[in-house]
């Protein structure tokens, strides 16, 4: 866990964004799980179902995604800002 923190740390300077975050597929629960974030856009672990959102997105398609403002993203799934009280302005998502 230390080198995956290390890495979000490193992404966050290297990127100069608020925060990055890392999120593993659960087959069983068909879920994205965010399980390590870094900067000040950390929250606690969560589960989102693997298809909505950008994340999902980019997931079920294997691409990257850059959205310079996700609140104009019809693919943008807010209930992430609604439950931490932060507000994304841009996002980018890559497959790993």
């Amino acid at each position: 866990d230390s080198v995956i923190n290390s890495a979000l740390q490193e992404s966050s300077k290297l990127f100069s964004c608020e925060g990055c975050s890392l999120a593993l597929f659960d087959e069983k629960t068909n879920d994205l799980v965010f399980y390590a974030m870094s900067g000040s856009s950390k929250t606690k672990p969560f589960r989102i179902k693997a298809d909505p959102g950008i994340a999902g997105h980019c997931f079920q398609s294997g691409e990257s995604i850059r959205a310079n403002d996700v609140q104009s993203d019809r693919r943008f799934f807010a209930n992430v800002d609604r439950n931490s009280g932060f507000i994304t302005k841009s996002l980018l998502c890559t497959p790993v």
